[in-house]
């Protein structure tokens, strides 16, 4: 999270009861990968919850770099992968499932950069200005060429999508970026994940959605 400890245990709460409920509304097994989407979220919050802590308590201190791997991982590891996934399985129309197969692509290639670009440069995570800021020295195409794969693979997947109410996602979590960039330039990722986090609730809404069907529309 981006202001305390306290808001992102707080997020983490609520975000998985919304996955646990998610998960108990789903009517499909293809659904599962959509359903988590706010637990790895709520995950994602409390890894930063403890680097929260452990700026302001020196018990927490060993666990900051940790933390902050694990942060970083559901960030840019598994979000290019899990989010047009998930979205790919509870798709009906062919048309619209090769296009998601396609960003799928994009999302593993962009994961498997972000990987190991992890794996060889080190990060930081810094308390900057009452926000957590995260250092990365990472090669600038990686940071370039993997900004835009990563946003193909986070957003454009929900306005792919032929599911119902799908779209407002993806919106939802581009509007938040754009504010994000815009006023909390030098904290994005931290800032935006955890609004994307909030955001992520939307998910049991669709879930809910009687409208959804399991079967394939030509």
């Amino acid at each position: 999270m981006c202001f305390s400890s306290t808001a992102s245990f707080g997020a983490a709460i609520v975000l998985a009861i919304i996955g646990v409920a998610s998960i108990r509304a789903k009517t499909s097994v293809k659904q599962t990968a959509f359903c988590i989407i706010p637990i790895v979220f709520s995950i994602q919050q409390i890894a930063e919850g403890f680097i929260w802590l452990s700026f302001t308590d020196a018990h927490y201190l060993v666990c900051r770099q940790w933390c902050a791997y694990i942060f970083l991982t559901c960030a840019y590891v598994i979000w290019p992968i899990l989010i047009p996934y998930a979205i790919l399985k509870i798709e009906n129309k062919k048309r619209n499932i090769q296009a998601l197969s396609f960003v799928y692509l994009i999302g593993i290639a962009t994961s498997i950069v972000y990987l190991i670009s992890m794996l060889v440069y080190p990060v930081e995570s810094l308390l900057v200005e009452h926000h957590i800021k995260y250092i990365l020295h990472y090669p600038s195409w990686v940071l370039i060429i993997g900004s835009v794969c990563y946003g193909v693979a986070t957003v454009v997947p929900a306005f792919i999508s032929s599911v119902k109410k799908v779209w407002i996602l993806g919106l939802l979590v581009a509007l938040s970026y754009i504010i994000t960039s815009l006023y909390f330039r030098e904290y994005v990722i931290s800032v935006w994940c955890y609004f994307a986090a909030l955001i992520s609730g939307v998910v049991f809404i669709i879930i809910k959605d009687n409208g959804y069907s399991t079967k394939k529309i030509v």
